[in-house]
């Protein structure tokens, strides 16, 4: 009778531990489904919804359309809805969709991505990006970033194609740097001339540098950031 109890105890043992692996696998296959269901929201356009009215948000996190245009404008880079986004979204940036989305007790939808322009599947055919929500009203809730920050350097870099402005003030400081900046003793001619041929030197150097702005530049750049930064298209 003895050895027939515990057999029949192991049985219920075994039921329960069966029953709570079952349960288990049921509450991950249903995890995984919410997953899914937030990852098809991102990358589906036709689901955007926008102008929510959201608790408690983390105020250092919300960013109006001026501020993201300027920083694209700044760093070259888009700011797309997140459907037209190549790149793969981490583990880490759902995760923080589903804990909005159940402190906010709402699906939420309408997602931008700000990434260089190469991240994009783009019409006609670094990388950092950062993941929006829209909140309407030109207003975007940040949720989250991932890769390495974007190098201070780009911003120098790209300085020049901001716009035509940048562009022609960035010829004209080179141009008056490398002219009026060469030693004396190099443009010395003996007769005290030496302005005068700073100001020549300065002249052949605008035209110079805007000659190889015009044939490189643009044959690399198409475009000016301040044109870019929100444009589905390549140039």
């Amino acid at each position: 009778m003895k050895k027939e109890l515990e057999q029949q105890k192991r049985k219920s043992e075994r039921r329960t531990e069966d029953e709570v692996l079952k349960a288990y696998r049921e509450l991950l296959a249903a995890d995984d489904e919410v997953d899914e269901d937030v990852l098809g929201r991102i990358f589906d356009r036709a689901g955007a919804e926008g102008n929510y009215t959201l608790n408690n948000l983390d105020q250092g996190r919300i960013y109006h359309l001026d501020d993201i245009r300027k920083l694209c404008i700044a760093y070259r880079l888009r700011f797309l809805d997140a459907s037209l986004y190549k790149g793969e979204i981490p583990y880490e940036a759902i995760s923080k969709i589903k804990s909005l989305e159940k402190a906010q007790q709402m699906r939420l939808a309408d997602f931008k991505m700000l990434a260089p322009a190469p991240m994009f599947n783009l019409v006609r055919k670094d990388r950092d990006p950062l993941l929006f929500l829209n909140l309407g009203n030109n207003h975007y809730y940040l949720i989250h970033k991932w890769g390495g920050d974007l190098h201070p350097l780009r911003k120098l870099v790209v300085y020049p194609f901001r716009s035509f402005t940048a562009l022609l003030i960035t010829v004209v400081a080179a141009s008056f740097l490398i002219s009026f900046g060469v030693p004396e003793s190099v443009v010395d001619d003996g007769v005290g001339n030496t302005v005068m041929i700073r100001i020549i030197a300065f002249f052949y150097f605008f035209i110079g540098f805007s000659s190889m702005s015009l044939l490189y530049g643009f044959s690399r750049m198409k475009d000016f950031s301040d044109n870019l930064w929100n444009s589905r298209y390549t140039d």
